[in-house]
């Protein structure tokens, strides 16, 4: 069971990685490059100008973009921005999502099955659901584990897809 867990993730990963790997080159910068923020123009990668000298920065005409800058909200604020190598896809964000929804389902399938099979047998104590388990509780069968991670794999690949789905 654990190595069917360790193979779904591992499936999930690799397909994340693989989508994020399509158009992985940064327009104006050497394949290989990543760069990690801008330089503000004037001053020196790496050092910290002193409060209040920092050059003025060319910002946008308000009343041509309907917004103020950020300069202008906040005095002497450096603006930098953080470049990812790849450009997000609607495959790679419905595989991050569907890798991050599945061990949320996957405890809530397991605690709905443990209710549902609680109830089905008639409220007896060796099949009470996880938090109220004992030592003497019936552990899940082979196929009732098989079911529990079927439906949680299920429920997180749907959620993943309707994401590709919605705008």
């Amino acid at each position: 069971m654990k190595r069917a867990l360790a193979v779904f993730m591992m499936f999930l990963v690799l397909l994340t990685a693989a989508a994020a790997q399509q158009g992985t080159s940064v327009p104006g910068l050497p394949p290989g490059t990543t760069p990690i923020s801008e330089t503000p123009p004037g001053t020196t990668p790496g050092v910290l100008p002193e409060p209040g000298t920092q050059p003025p920065t060319e910002a946008p005409n308000p009343a041509e973009t309907g917004t103020a800058p950020a300069s202008a909200s906040i005095p002497g604020a450096v603006s930098t921005t953080i470049a990812l190598p790849w450009k997000e896809t609607p495959v790679v964000r419905a595989g991050v999502l569907a890798a991050g929804i599945f061990p949320f389902a996957y405890f809530y399938t397991g605690f709905a099955l443990d209710l549902s099979r609680y109830v089905s047998n008639g409220f007896d104590p060796a099949y009470a659901p996880w938090p109220f388990k004992s030592a003497y509780s019936e552990p899940l069968t082979n196929a009732e584990q098989w079911l529990k991670l079927g439906i949680a794999a299920g429920l997180s690949l749907t959620l993943g897809v309707i994401s590709i789905l919605l705008p």
